[in-house]
């Protein structure tokens, strides 16, 4: 990516930045409650995933490329300053990834809705391991599909 093609929200004019980084398949507007909370004292900066927004091309994105992304976007909406790394469910792959490859540029990291690596290493039951397949196909297939569906 040469440059940020993504369409970035600031709400807030307090002293320190969040980035919002959203899971998957969600968009932006999964941080719209805490912005409403947190623009009082903060200057939220939330902005739509490449790939998952149903406006735009649709292609899967490499860590490296959203690792540059992120560095391109802070530089931009906070130059010079750290910001504070809020990130959620499989956002948190993408926001922990920059953070390791870039931890000069955050303050602080805010995880939610985190997986549990030592639950990888624990043996499963065919029924856990058949939820978890079939929670991760219908997200699979909702990325597939894009947009809104049912909802109008």
């Amino acid at each position: 990516m040469s440059k940020v093609d993504v369409d970035i929200l600031i709400e807030g004019d307090g002293p320190e930045t969040i980035l919002m980084v959203h899971g998957w398949p969600d968009t932006y507007r999964l941080w719209d409650a805490q912005v409403q909370f947190f623009k009082k004292h903060y200057r939220c900066v939330r902005f739509t995933l490449p790939g998952f927004d149903a406006a735009r091309a649709r292609r899967a994105y490499t860590l490296d490329e959203v690792a540059v992304l992120f560095k391109q976007l802070i530089e931009q909406v906070a130059p010079g300053q750290k910001v504070i790394l809020m990130s959620h469910d499989w956002g948190c792959v993408f926001g922990y990834e920059f953070y390791m490859r870039n931890p000069q540029m955050v303050s602080r990291i805010v995880g939610v809705d985190v997986g549990d690596r030592t639950s990888l290493q624990q043996s499963r039951t065919l029924r856990d391991t058949t939820m978890v397949f079939a929670y991760q196909s219908w997200l699979a297939l909702a990325w597939v599909i894009g947009g809104r569906i049912g909802i109008g």
